[in-house]
């Protein structure tokens, strides 16, 4: 199914193209900032994928019933518990790209998601869109740093490959590569998978495109 990614930032897009594009039956259409014109690609989407906060009315999408018009999911929401009007779905930046895919593939059927915050769970997301790089946080440690092993774990996080993938790439235990990846986010400052993502890009270790 097409998929047209919406984000003011192009290493958002790029982090986010990364863990959906190797998911089976989703097809990223398009890109663009909100508000750029966007052309027929967005048009044809079955579902549009928002990082932050989206306001269906101002995205420019086809005029009619619903059912001309492609499914919103929005990433890294900061109200996503609370949801928004015509969005079908508000998905935390912690989201694992599998679980992004079959969210996807549920909001292209019709379905509109809900979700239920686990108690006490840390606030985790993309940092806003168009911000500055935060110090202490994504690029506080150089990449320079990183073992040979966390530089290969971490492209191929970047290619948005499964922790089962990423074990027979490199043909080890998935148990070993979860203890990579978590030294990994550890060691980076990093909380999730989405800002993996984003710092290769960010500290050009991968190429947006």
């Amino acid at each position: 199914m097409p998929v047209f990614l919406l984000a003011s930032d192009v290493l958002v897009r790029a982090g986010l193209r990364a863990l959906l594009e190797r998911q089976p039956g989703v097809r990223i259409a398009g890109e663009g900032a909100p508000g750029a014109p966007a052309g027929a690609a967005l048009h044809r989407a079955e579902v549009v994928l928002v990082h932050g906060a989206a306001d269906p009315a101002a995205l420019g999408l086809p005029h009619g019933g619903d059912q001309d018009r492609p499914a919103v999911l929005t990433v890294g929401d900061p109200e996503h518990e609370s949801g928004r009007p015509g969005v079908h779905g508000c998905l935390p930046a912690t989201v694992a790209a599998a679980d992004l895919a079959a969210a996807v593939r549920m909001a292209a059927a019709g379905y509109h998601l809900t979700r239920r915050p686990a108690a006490g769970a840390a606030r985790d997301r993309i940092p806003a869109a168009g911000a500055a790089p935060r110090r202490g946080g994504l690029g506080a440690v150089g990449p320079d740093e990183l073992t040979a092993r966390e530089a290969e774990v971490l492209d191929l996080i970047a290619r948005g490959l499964s922790n089962a993938e990423i074990a027979d790439e490199l043909t080890l235990s998935e148990h070993t590569v979860k203890s990579h990846v978590q030294n990994l986010l550890n060691k980076l400052h990093l909380r999730s998978r989405v800002q993996a993502v984003v710092y290769a890009y960010e500290t050009g270790l991968r190429q947006p495109g």
